[in-house]
């Protein structure tokens, strides 16, 4: 989880595989801060507690290019309700 303050997480080739949150974003959980995925893989991301709400990568400001999402217990992507964006190429 990023903080409040102004950040950003860029990662390439990143590889998410079997990790097991509580109760959120198993994966990544980016809050505030731009995040941006290159060639990532997330598979098989787990919750301790399941969650009907929660996704495999949630954030307010999500870029992701040439990623995988597959097989997770949770959705793929989630943004806050209040209008943030997404942008997703070659998924």
């Amino acid at each position: 989880m990023t903080t409040e303050l102004p950040q950003s997480l860029g990662l390439a080739r990143g590889v998410f595989v079997e990790n097991q949150a509580r109760a959120e974003a198993p994966a990544i959980l980016g809050g505030a801060a731009k995040v941006a995925l290159g060639n990532a893989l997330m598979v098989r991301n787990t919750l301790s507690a399941q969650s009907g709400q929660a996704a495999t990568i949630e954030g307010d400001d999500l870029e992701l290019a040439n990623s995988s999402i597959v097989d997770n217990a949770t959705g793929g992507i989630k943004l806050p309700t209040t209008g943030q964006q997404a942008r997703v190429v070659n998924m």
